[in-house]
């Protein structure tokens, strides 16, 4: 699983192989880079609940820089539904959308974003 997040603020998470049927069964990890430097990464944690009263909760601990250090991400189990039948999904977070993709079914535009995340990481 890849993530950023968009100048706008935004939130892109690209689940890869079978990472949206596993989040069935346990929590997924995988790399969020700050695209303030996208050398620096860090750890996003995808989770199920299905006791939350919002669709999603996203919490996140930054350094001293500002830098995202680790983002924890709760979805509403009702909405893994939608995530799983249609392989994406956009939710509203106030000022922002949090957007889960699986990374095989991107448009171009989500694809050339996805492809240099994995250059990154390379």
């Amino acid at each position: 699983m890849l993530s950023y997040t968009a100048q706008n603020s935004d939130l892109y998470v690209f689940f890869e192989g079978n990472e949206i049927e596993d989040l069935e069964k346990k929590s997924v990890r995988g790399q969020y880079f700050n695209l303030r430097d996208p050398k620096i990464s860090s750890q996003i944690k995808v989770s199920l609940d299905d006791s939350l009263s919002d669709d999603v909760i996203v919490s996140s601990e930054l350094d001293q820089d500002g830098l995202i250090t680790n983002l924890d991400l709760t979805l509403f189990k009702r909405k893994y539904q939608s995530l799983k039948e249609d392989r994406d999904l956009c939710l509203n977070e106030g000022a922002r959308y949090i957007y889960l993709v699986d990374s095989s079914n991107l448009d171009a535009t989500a694809r050339k974003n996805y492809e240099q995340l994995k250059a990154y990481k390379a």
